[in-house]
């Protein structure tokens, strides 16, 4: 495992490394490193045949709306059909390279806490379950799992597309790509949302969507709000009779409910450039995509939680517990939810839970 040797009274004494833990993940793939590049084959052609869906469809759109001969559309259908499989199919491709070697490491690191373990304590292993011991010391394997399928990767394919696509676009339409780069740069200096953004629901419905639209809809369990909420932000309200801004802190009243008036709509959301060291997003579902049983978003030294009530709230990160009374569901119970937001803030703040 990642780490170094001291001698301490003659023996040896294995210490852990200080490196980030991001680093050392990131160091434990080597061995995998040909089913990485297939991922990341994958997530990348998987980007770029939506990307080509999207733009045959807005030429189709275009041309119908001309009034184009109708012996001119099948091209632009058969092309259309033929990515809508391509896409599907390395979607699939994606998801199975991503957790295929995810699941190999979480295998290997199993086997290697168990064969570490079964010689400093045989009674012990003999008296317990594999199973039972495997649990306690691979007890944040979902970690593993997430930063492996859901983070790696994309983390590089978010740094490849953009570039290879302003690349593109400089050498077919340079104006484009001046335009596309300062939104590219926004992005980069607001870390958190695409932190967020990862943990709401799935492809389709993340596409469908607007930040804007997720913050008025306010529910109790939306990434977004809290990530709002604890980065101090606010959202500018318009209507016929003019607009204003609204605090984040003042824009949540309740379960989908907002200070917003009935001919009012969330048109813009401010949020303070951060950097990435600063920002943290963390929550338990039983399935990714699905709601948070409960969610926690640092920035600094504040922490904002959501799925644990009626609202996003800012806790106390010494005592996040205090004062919070969550309401139990089919999912998880009252003290669950309370020992979620304890375990979670801790690691939000890389400490022991």
């Amino acid at each position: 495992m990642n780490g170094h040797k001291a001698v301490s009274n003659g023996q040896e004494v294995h210490r852990p490394s200080r490196l980030p833990a991001f680093v050392r993940l990131a160091l434990l793939v080597r061995p995998w490193w040909r089913g990485v590049m297939l991922n990341l084959t994958a997530a990348l052609m998987n980007q770029g045949s939506g990307i080509a869906l999207a733009v045959v469809s807005a030429l189709l759109v275009a041309r119908v709306a001309t009034n184009v001969q109708a012996q001119e559309l099948p091209p632009y259908l058969v092309t259309l059909a033929a990515l809508t499989i391509a896409k599907a199919a390395f979607t699939w491709l994606d998801m199975w390279f991503a957790h295929n070697v995810a699941y190999g490491m979480l295998a290997w690191l199993r086997s290697s806490a168990y064969d570490a373990l079964e010689p400093l304590a045989p009674a012990y292993t003999l008296k317990h379950r594999s199973g039972d011991i495997v649990s306690m010391v691979t007890a944040d394997v979902e970690t593993i799992e997430l930063f492996f399928a859901h983070t790696l990767v994309p983390l590089l394919v978010m740094l490849l597309v953009p570039t290879v696509l302003l690349m593109a676009l400089a050498v077919v339409a340079w104006p484009l790509a001046v335009i596309l780069l300062p939104f590219l740069l926004l992005v980069a200096s607001l870390p958190l949302l695409p932190l967020a953004l990862q943990f709401v629901a799935h492809h389709v419905i993340r596409n469908r969507g607007t930040i804007c639209g997720s913050l008025a809809h306010a529910d109790p369990a939306a990434e977004l709000c809290a990530a709002l909420l604890v980065l101090g932000g606010q959202v500018v309200a318009r209507s016929t009779g003019g607009e204003r801004v609204i605090a984040a802190s003042e824009l949540f009243c309740g379960p989908f409910e907002t200070a917003l008036a009935p001919d009012e709509l969330i048109t813009e959301a401010w949020l303070p450039a951060h950097e990435a060291g600063e920002v943290t997003v963390l929550e338990e579902s039983r399935r990714h995509g699905d709601f948070a049983m409960a969610g926690v978003a640092r920035f600094r030294d504040r922490v904002a939680l959501f799925g644990v009530a009626g609202t996003p709230v800012l806790a106390d990160p010494d005592d996040p517990t205090r004062d919070l009374q969550p309401s139990g569901d089919l999912e998880s119970s009252p003290d669950f939810k309370l020992h979620l937001v304890q375990v979670l803030v801790a690691r939000a703040f890389g400490r022991t839970p």
